[in-house]
């Protein structure tokens, strides 16, 4: 599924093609939709009994 995805602007213009399109990245918003956010490192609330790293 990745591998066919399509990112579009909003006008329909595409902008990356799957995973591997070096388009494909995560930036800043155009402009602030909702508020500020601050991304945490992930941490597993029980990684040794759930098997998630």
């Amino acid at each position: 599924m990745g591998k066919t995805l399509k990112i579009k602007k909003r006008n329909g213009r595409v902008v990356a093609s799957g995973w591997n399109d070096h388009h494909f990245v995560v930036t800043r918003n155009e402009s602030k939709e909702v508020g500020t956010r601050v991304l945490l490192p992930y941490q597993s609330p029980d990684h040794e009994n759930l098997s998630i790293p």
